[in-house]
């Protein structure tokens, strides 16, 4: 039970109560019929109580979780694909832009204008490994409440971590505030040199990312293996 602050001129008075229903013991696919009780602070007169209507709360069944859990396997799955792909793009058009400086003498606008665009697809492509790797742990944490991991499936999630937190390094983060900060009047010598590492890094984010995702198919096998155990 727990006080609740009236507002003295209101009629009809909200309140906000957080309750975890698991902590009954509710497993899953269980129903729990629960109502609210509040009762006035007139002890004079008697207190006086007042009930709302019966609520009813039913938990997931086991195989509806498989089928969410499923489907955020296959929706992450896709979204590291997409992360795949747009790193091929990006390396496509700088070896298109380091091609076209080797021809020119000085840098033009339009190799500056396509510098940028690159480096907002860098940008992009560092928030959606991001955002991949915060969807990984917090799926992961809502798999491992149903099913209790062995050893080796924590190890490959663990091992899923570590690729995910390797993926974006601070030597990638550093090349583009670097970049941005240059383009207005960086020589053409140095925004070759950092092209090229660009491109590198981003050969080396592409197979880790395809690692990552061989990974992640492992470990979705191997859980579903040990369920139907």
């Amino acid at each position: 039970s727990q006080n609740i602050e009236l507002a003295n001129n209101s009629s009809r008075q909200a309140f906000l109560l957080n309750y975890d229903f698991y902590d009954l013991g509710l497993g899953f696919d269980q129903n729990i019929d629960y109502y609210f009780e509040v009762w006035d602070n007139d002890a004079i007169n008697g207190h006086k109580s007042s009930k709302s209507s019966i609520f009813n709360l039913k938990s997931a069944s086991i195989e509806e979780l498989e089928q969410i859990a499923d489907s955020k396997n296959n929706q992450l799955k896709d979204d590291i694909n997409e992360s795949i792909k747009l790193a091929e793009d990006i390396q496509q058009e700088l070896e298109e832009l380091r091609q076209q400086m080797l021809e020119e003498k000085e840098l033009s606008l339009e190799d500056k204008q396509k510098t940028k665009s690159v480096i907002e697809k860098q940008q992009e492509l560092k928030e959606k490994v991001e955002q991949i790797q915060q969807q990984q742990k917090l799926n992961q944490q809502q798999e491992n409440q149903t099913q209790s991991p062995n050893e080796e499936l924590l190890k490959k999630q663990e091992e899923i971590q570590r690729l995910f937190d390797s993926l974006m390094d601070e030597e990638m983060q550093q090349m583009l505030e670097e970049l941005n900060e240059m383009m207005d009047d960086i020589k053409k010598e140095d925004l070759q040199e950092l092209l090229d590492n660009m491109q590198k890094n981003d050969q080396d984010l592409e197979k880790e990312l395809d690692r990552t995702l061989e990974l992640f198919k492992q470990m979705e096998v191997q859980q579903k293996l040990e369920k139907n155990i």
